[in-house]
């Protein structure tokens, strides 16, 4: 019900889709803590990456961020914001529509693609207040995972505060 109620904005900015309940006054928020459950990466971005490794740059990038805009960490019981995230990578088989030869044949390829989600959720009514999504392509055909994620939770977090 109180999902209904919430008027939310969708916008682009850079590529990343954000929405927020307009006239949250996001100047006042100047904590946030994260959200444990909700906080496990549903894939990494290396195969070969353990998923706690994957949420520790996530987390780390992200709270650089925040701090960037202004914010801190406190305790779960006293910040104004909690913070969660959702990751995911998937393959996708991409075909192109002109031919490369003479001979008629398509070329294909499988392109990965990583769709990072981040939620501001306010502790103390539970409403969510903010929620951005950037969506990568070629995620984990690089060695440099950390320059990756720094990339996308940089993008992400561009629309916050929202304009």
């Amino acid at each position: 019900m109180m999902y209904v109620l919430m008027m939310m904005i969708l916008a682009a900015v850079q590529g990343v889709s954000y929405e927020f309940e307009p006239g949250a006054d996001f100047a006042g928020y100047k904590t946030y803590a994260w959200v444990k459950a909700d906080a496990i990466p549903l894939a990494t971005a290396r195969p070969q990456m353990p998923i706690e490794e994957t949420d520790r740059l996530l987390r780390a990038a992200i709270d650089k961020q925040l701090a960037g805009k202004g914010l801190r960490k406190a305790s779960a019981d006293q910040a104004d914001l909690l913070v969660a995230y959702q990751g995911v990578v998937r393959a996708q088989v991409e075909v192109d529509d002109q031919p490369y030869s003479q001979s008629g044949n398509f070329k294909a390829a499988v392109v990965r693609r990583g769709t990072l989600t981040v939620d501001l959720v306010e502790r103390s009514s539970r409403r969510l207040l903010w929620r951005a999504s950037v969506t990568e392509s070629a995620v984990g055909e690089t060695d440099n995972t950390q320059a990756v994620v720094d990339e996308m939770v940089e993008r992400v977090m561009s629309a916050y505060p929202p304009q």
